[in-house]
């Protein structure tokens, strides 16, 4: 299921949702050892090489709960189904 297509099709599907967006928390790689772990900074205006990022830790990311949470979560469970 890793497949670049699988990736580009949810990089569309948080597009769809999130593109220029700001959201007000940080989404982080869970677990990450590496220096700078965030994906998407808080308050930053969002952009595709975020969500495609977050397309590629779709199984390994950490957001606070909130609606926004949620809706990611729909996002990638929809689009697993398909695949």
């Amino acid at each position: 299921m890793e497949t670049n297509k699988f990736i580009n099709d949810l990089t569309e599907a948080l597009s769809n949702i999130f593109l220029g967006e700001r959201i007000p928390f940080d989404i982080t790689i869970a677990n990450s050892c590496e220096g700078n772990n965030i994906i998407i900074p808080a308050k930053k205006k969002i952009v595709k090489p975020m969500l495609k990022k977050l397309a590629k830790f779709h199984d390994n990311y950490d957001v606070p709960p909130s609606p926004i949470r949620n809706k990611i979560r729909e996002i990638i469970s929809l689009l697993k189904d398909k695949y």
